[in-house]
């Protein structure tokens, strides 16, 4: 899920950016061009036209969209992949760092150098956007494939929580909802087979045959089906409820055979030293 805060970006990182200069490159059908590195031309001009497109950005479209965010994040990818081994560039950049007053120690690593001059030291976002771009350089995605790499990944918030071994929490749930099906169509049924009326039908649009029902309990001890829905999103939160649910199940039987195969293994041991 995408995070609010990557659309609620800082009216004030604006402002303090309404005297650069407007570039005048012209914007690409998804909004923002997006050019090549070049050796021959310093990349602190490549990340002075980026700050401007930033700040078209936060101005305008991040009311409605992040696809152009997640462009400039994949150019502020490119500029990092061309700069990393290249040491007079990053003495320009602290350079330039040093002269807009923006904060960094010897600790700072390059990513985030380069969020914070193209954002304009927002040290919340920079730090997530940062971590996004470390993190597109270890699954080896480029700034091409970095805007689709974000959505698929649950955007940037989901990414910068993802666990060590890159799986992002939209990502999980997803596994765990697509576990949850496969489980729920060999397990025994809680309820015997019925009719459905239409109010419990799945959705024909649906890649899966679930619905939801929603069971009252009676004053006499029974239960009865009161409503029906196909909403997706409902569906695939409690396909991911149920998802955890039996990973946890499958991970305790698993212990459960390791303890009793361990405990099997030491009687073995002693019976064969008697």
């Amino acid at each position: 899920m995408t995070n609010v805060s990557e659309n609620t970006a800082s009216a004030a990182a604006s402002t303090a950016n309404s005297t650069t200069t407007k570039a005048t490159a012209a914007k690409s059908d998804k909004g923002i061009k997006m050019t090549k590195g070049n050796n021959a031309r310093p990349l602190i001009l490549d990340l002075n036209d980026l700050t401007v497109q930033r700040a078209d950005w936060e101005k305008g479209a991040f009311k409605t969209s992040n696809d152009q965010l997640y462009v400039i994040l994949g150019r502020c990818l490119d500029i990092y992949t061309q700069m990393k081994d290249d040491l007079p560039q990053r003495k320009n950049l602290n350079e330039e760092l040093r002269a807009a007053k923006i904060k960094f120690t010897s600790a700072t690593n390059l990513a985030t150098k380069i969020v914070r001059y193209v954002f304009r030291n927002d040290r919340t976002r920079s730090f997530s956007y940062a971590r996004t771009i470390m993190a597109a350089v270890d699954a080896k995605i480029d700034g091409m494939k970095l805007p689709k790499w974000i959505r698929e990944g649950g955007g940037v918030e989901d990414i910068r929580r993802a666990n060590k071994g890159g799986i992002s929490p939209a990502q999980l749930a997803r596994q765990h909802a697509e576990f949850a099906a496969s489980e729920l169509a060999k397990q025994k049924a809680l309820v015997e087979a019925f009719k459905a009326p239409a109010e419990l039908q799945p959705s024909g649009e649906a890649a899966h045959r679930f619905s939801l029902a929603l069971v009252r309990k009676n004053s006499d001890g029974t239960s009865s089906i009161v409503y029906g829905s196909d909403n997706e999103a409902l569906i695939v939160k409690m396909l991911t409820a149920a998802g955890k649910h039996f990973v946890a199940k499958k991970s305790q039987e698993a212990e459960i055979k390791k303890k009793l195969a361990l405990k099997k293994t030491r009687q073995e041991i002693v019976s064969a030293a008697a």
